[in-house]
């Protein structure tokens, strides 16, 4: 027992480790360019990595999540055979989402056009990367996900640093620069496990996982669809500086948010492994993670709370007198993010996908409606109490169909065996 909890701890190291390695790379790149190649450039290159992002969840939800769910905790030859599938769909993927990124540039002009340029040319390899972490989390090698990571910005550091020496850097170099190390990295990771992609077999792995993929689609569509939603509502309703405070909390919660993202990558194999040993052990594991994370979230929020106002203004300039009464609201919904989180994981592992879709759909759906009634009664102020309550009372929801699912499976003896694909 206590060489298992020892093997969960350090998973649950390097998940936490490799997410933050992660997110503080991308912190970088996008600092970097918008101080060197000024705000306009930066804003071209925000929303051609906001759309890299629309399709790299896309992938994970076709490809690595299923990966982390059927191919975690089994023998290696039947991981290897699922990551070659998983690789050969995410390449293609990214050569779908290419065309449409050249599609656009079609139709858009000046460093909007170039962006889309260049990630046309990166996705395939960007998505490829990607799926690469979520593969080494379910062997169990969290570690390897941390180094794949390492050489993407070992590889991509003296280039970044090279071309933003020049007189006039150039922003479909720069583009071009990240997502070819993440290219090269991901490549001399196939090579040197040996699993290269077998794109004769994509077919096979999407009827494989056609009970999951669509949900996952749905839920990935329906968290950013509601985000979106609801910042439009509150500039609808209110007004743009409403919107400001709004959305500067909500970065100011960004470190919580890593804790969370990093959870997930190592939390969806680990619940499989757990659920694999019983479905007690399953409902143990996540009571313990809920609880953990809420109080990490309550501990979080309050610094923020009680933060002196000189150090807010600091980071957040004249948007802090407008954000601090917000961050009591979104501690309360960092605490039901929290407690409904491991659900989530939860469900992931027990393969309810449609039953984790219906509950998204339903939490986001009427925590756009709290929104956007709450900024109409009360600004951003209103907008956070209405949403954020609402996301405390949603995580009640969560574990209702939770423990249904895991009474279900206790009856009727867990899940069927698993051959990794």
């Amino acid at each position: 027992m206590r060489r298992r909890t020892s093997s969960a701890s350090s998973r649950a190291f390097w998940g936490l480790g490799d997410q933050v390695f992660s997110s503080i790379t991308n912190f970088a790149v996008n600092v970097l360019i918008a101080k060197f190649l000024g705000p306009a450039t930066f804003g071209a290159f925000s929303i051609g990595f906001g759309t890299y992002l629309v399709f790299l969840n896309l992938s994970r939800a076709i490809t690595s999540e299923p990966l982390s769910i059927r191919s975690s905790g089994v023998p290696r030859s039947d991981w290897a055979r699922a990551a070659r599938m998983s690789s050969a769909t995410a390449l293609v993927m990214g050569a779908v989402g290419s065309l449409i990124c050249l599609a656009v540039s079609a139709v858009v002009g000046g460093e909007i056009r170039t962006t889309f340029v260049a990630l046309a040319i990166m996705l395939p390899g960007l998505l490829h990367l990607d799926m690469w972490r979520f593969a080494f989390f379910a062997q169990g090698k969290g570690q390897l996900a941390m180094l794949t990571d390492v050489l993407w910005a070992v590889v991509m550091a003296p280039v970044f640093v090279w071309l933003l020496s020049t007189p006039d850097p150039s922003l479909f170099l720069l583009v071009l620069a990240w997502g070819g190390s993440a290219t090269v990295a991901g490549i001399a990771v196939a090579l040197g496990w040996g699993v290269l992609p077998r794109f004769g077999r994509i077919r096979e792995w999407l009827v494989q996982h056609r009970d999951l993929t669509p949900h996952f689609v749905g839920e990935m569509a329906t968290v950013s669809g509601a985000s979106q939603l609801s910042l439009i509502g509150i500039g609808l309703v209110a007004d743009l500086a409403a919107v400001g405070a709004y959305r500067a909390v909500y970065v100011l919660f960004g470190p919580l948010r890593v804790v969370y993202q990093g959870l997930t990558m190592f939390g969806v194999p680990e619940a499989v492994r757990t659920r694999d040993r019983s479905i007690h052990d399953l409902r143990k594991f996540t009571r313990l993670a809920a609880g953990g994370l809420g109080i990490a979230a309550l501990l979080y929020g309050s610094a923020l709370i009680f933060i002196p106002e000189g150090w807010g203004e600091v980071v957040l300039g004249e948007t802090w007198a407008l954000a601090a009464p917000l961050a009591l609201p979104f501690t309360i919904g960092a605490v039901g993010i929290g407690l409904s989180m491991p659900t989530y994981i939860g469900l992931r592992a027990l393969e309810a996908a449609k039953d984790a879709f219906r509950t998204r759909l339903v939490v986001a759906g009427l925590g756009v409606v709290a929104t956007i009634v709450g900024a109409g009664a009360g600004g951003a102020a209103g907008a956070a109490w209405a949403d954020r309550t609402w996301l405390l009372a949603g995580s009640g929801l969560w574990w209702r169909i939770y423990e249904k699912r895991l009474d279900e499976h206790s009856e009727f003896g867990g899940l069927p065996a698993r051959t990794g694909g």
